[in-house]
C-alpha cells in the first residue's frame, strides 16, 4: 500500500475514535506518520537483488535514477575494483525503446 494511501487510512480511521481536535489523536496521527515515513525510509535504502548480478558484483550503494534506469557502485568480487552499474528497467520502456 502506498504512503499516500496508508496516511490517508490513518486519518479516516482516527477521525471516529478521536474528536478532531483532540491532543491524542493529534499525537497518535504523528506517531502513526512517523512510523510510516521512517518503514519508506528503510525500505528505499535496501539495495534490491538482480538474478546474474550478485555472483560478480556486490551492490554498494545507489547513485543515481533516471527515468528508465538505476546506477549503483559495486565491487567487482574477482578484482576488488569499484564499478558503476546501470541497470535499466525493462517494464518501463516501450516495445520500441526494447527492440
Amino acid at each position: 500500500m502506498s504512503v499516500f494511501h496508508q496516511l490517508k487510512n490513518i486519518f479516516r480511521n482516527n477521525s471516529s475514535k478521536f474528536s478532531l481536535g483532540s491532543s491524542e489523536a493529534k499525537v497518535h496521527r504523528k506517531e502513526a506518520v512517523e512510523r510510516i515515513v521512517k518503514e519508506e525510509s528503510i525500505a528505499k535504502s535496501r539495495l534490491p537483488e538482480y538474478e546474474g548480478l550478485q555472483d560478480q558484483y556486490e551492490l554498494i550503494k545507489k547513485l543515481g535514477e533516471g527515468a528508465f534506469s538505476n546506477v549503483y557502485e559495486a565491487i567487482d568480487k574477482k578484482t576488488g575494483q569499484h564499478v558503476a552499474i546501470k541497470i535499466v528497467r525493462k517494464f518501463e520502456l516501450s516495445q520500441i525503446q526494447v527492440i
